[in-house]
């Protein structure tokens, strides 16, 4: 009995590492759900002024001289997700963009990941 209740952990340890490295790689719809969930969540808790620890400029800013098409997409889309329209479009405009597809890969997958629990009972 002690070695079934061994097995069962270790099933479970495994487990728990294959969604973390699904959730690292994005490979699965699963993982997906779970790194952008992840994200979404603590955008929506966090105020956008607690984020002041970002760096203002980027390393490409800082090295390269140029400022990228993703500078300040973090603070825009925390500020989306906080009703502040005016400020997301300060930071920047492709916030929207972005938050837009990511709700949408959120909603496709978890649909995918519901058509596979229903197709396994």
């Amino acid at each position: 009995m002690l070695m079934a209740k061994n097995l069962t952990q270790k099933s479970k340890k495994k487990e728990l590492w294959q969604l973390v490295r699904e959730s690292t790689s994005l490979s699965t719809p699963r993982g997906r759900l779970v790194s952008f969930g992840i994200v979404l969540i603590v955008l929506t808790i966090t105020p956008t002024e607690k984020l002041y620890f970002l760096p203002i400029k980027s390393i490409y800013e800082t090295f390269l001289g140029f400022v990228p098409y993703s500078s300040g997409m973090t603070r825009g889309v925390s500020s989306v997700l906080h009703g502040n329209f005016e400020a997301a479009f300060e930071f920047n405009p492709l916030s929207f963009v972005v938050l837009g597809i990511v709700l949408i890969l959120v909603v496709t997958d978890a649909i995918k990941i519901i058509n596979q629990f229903r197709k396994s009972r």
